[in-house]
């Protein structure tokens, strides 16, 4: 067994931990030949990605060979790769954290040769399901809730998901058009909400595949606050040390995103849809309007009342983005695929742009139990003197603050484990109408 990364323990019993040490038990290299290898000495870092957009992970492991395993064993991009990480050593969890990966090697590339003895490349990894998926495509009638059918579409590439929300309901009825199965299940996705929020098809590392809705996202308990501050109150080892720095934000970036001009013409606050049932002729309006009580992360909505567009607040700006769908009442004695759109759509693509009202990017030390999905309570000094950070009451950014959804996480494995993690909300925890 290997022990990568920082592995330092304080006191008499090893229970106290720097965050970010781990343990890479093994990476175990399955050759086109049916070869069971042992690589884990070659690997000099790995990174892996995960986001609330794809149902799959994404992984890259760096290879020095120095053994001539290239040209040996003829990798080309279709192996296998089995791996098993653990939070090392067991500290604050007794049942221990440990990451089992199943992945297919999709590429090998980024080759250099600058020593005789020694060659590098990558390893690019998926989830051993978009294999699958690649070589199937589905071409037969469906008809149920969008949740069933999801599924059917996880069985057809040998997946057993974590969770399947079945709340969106209504039942439809159509053919998948010479679709592959994750393209078709967000196809379908598409048009499944609860209670007017989006749904959304993902695979974590902690956790696998999920299928569930921005309303049971916004529902759940918050897993962890995270700050960010000017220094470590308490010195290395002592008691209370791992639980300060595992929460310390080390460094805060993103595209950031708050521009009321891209939300008001993309329909964030107030929409039309327009839609044409061609069996019966009937030409129908539907207007939205962004209301208090929309399910949202933080207490306060993002956007001020008081600033008017043409005299007209922006929640009732109804030009400010349209919508056109095509119906058929009469095509099925049960809806068809667009049916659930006429009631939901609007509001639902208002979650959508909405949960991009303001989004950062935060660096923090590994935790192996951190997955997207998740609600984090993000606390932010002020920008400010070092004088007035002496004084605990004025250090809190009040508007920057607040509760965030995390959104994607690069887990990156080198000397440490850290995470740069993608974090979004749709409210502030400030009224700036005050």
């Amino acid at each position: 067994m290997s022990s990568k990364g920082t592995t330092r323990s304080f006191g008499s019993s090893g229970d106290s931990i720097v965050p970010g040490s781990y343990t890479l038990d093994y990476v175990y290299l399955y050759t086109n030949k049916g070869i069971q290898l042992n690589i884990e000495n070659l690997v000099n870092n790995f990174y892996i990605n995960e986001s609330l957009d794809t149902p799959f992970l994404e992984i890259n492991i760096q290879i020095v060979d120095g053994s001539n395993l290239l040209e040996e064993h003829q990798l080309n991009g279709n192996e296998k790769i089995k791996m098993l990480l653990k939070q090392s050593p067991l500290s604050y969890d007794l049942d221990g954290v440990k990451w089992e990966l199943n992945l297919r090697v999709s590429e090998v590339y980024g080759y250099v040769r600058n020593l005789p003895s020694k060659q590098f490349y990558n390893l690019k990894c998926t989830s051993e399901h978009v294999y699958l998926n690649a070589a199937k495509v589905l071409r037969r009638s469906f008809e149920g809730t969008i949740g069933t059918l999801i599924k059917k579409i996880c069985n057809d590439i040998n997946i057993e998901p974590k969770l399947i929300n079945e709340s969106s309901k209504n039942v439809i009825r159509g053919v998948y058009p010479t679709i592959k199965p994750i393209q078709a299940a967000n196809w379908l996705m598409r048009n499944a909400f609860e209670d007017g929020t989006p749904f959304y098809f993902y695979e974590t590392v902690l956790n696998g595949i999920h299928f569930d809705s921005y309303k049971s996202f916004v529902n759940k308990d918050v897993y962890k606050s995270f700050d960010y501050k000017p220094q470590i109150q308490k010195s290395l080892g002592t008691e209370g040390s791992f639980d300060e720095i595992s929460k310390r934000v080390r460094k805060i970036t993103g595209p950031f995103n708050m521009s009321q001009l891209s939300l008001v013409s993309q329909g964030a606050y107030s929409s039309s849809l327009f839609t044409v049932d061609i069996a019966t002729k009937e030409f129908k309006e539907s207007n939205y309007e962004y209301k208090k009580d929309n399910f949202k992360l933080n207490k306060h909505q993002p956007f001020n009342t008081d600033h008017k567009i043409f005299d007209r607040e922006y929640s009732i700006l109804k030009e400010s983005k349209n919508y056109y769908v095509s119906l058929n009442s009469k095509a099925f004695e049960q809806a068809n695929y667009h049916s659930p759109l006429d009631q939901t759509l609007l509001k639902n693509e208002s979650y959508l742009k909405n949960i991009n009202f303001n989004v950062l990017q935060i660096t923090i030390p590994g935790d192996f139990k951190l997955e997207v999905g998740s609600k984090i309570n993000l606390e932010i000094v002020k920008a400010t003197t070092f004088e007035h950070l002496s004084n605990p009451s004025s250090m809190k950014d009040k508007f920057l603050s607040g509760i965030y959804l995390v959104s994607k996480i690069s887990h990156i494995f080198n000397e440490e484990f850290t995470q740069m993690v993608e974090i979004k909300r749709d409210s502030l925890g400030v009224n700036i109408n005050a």
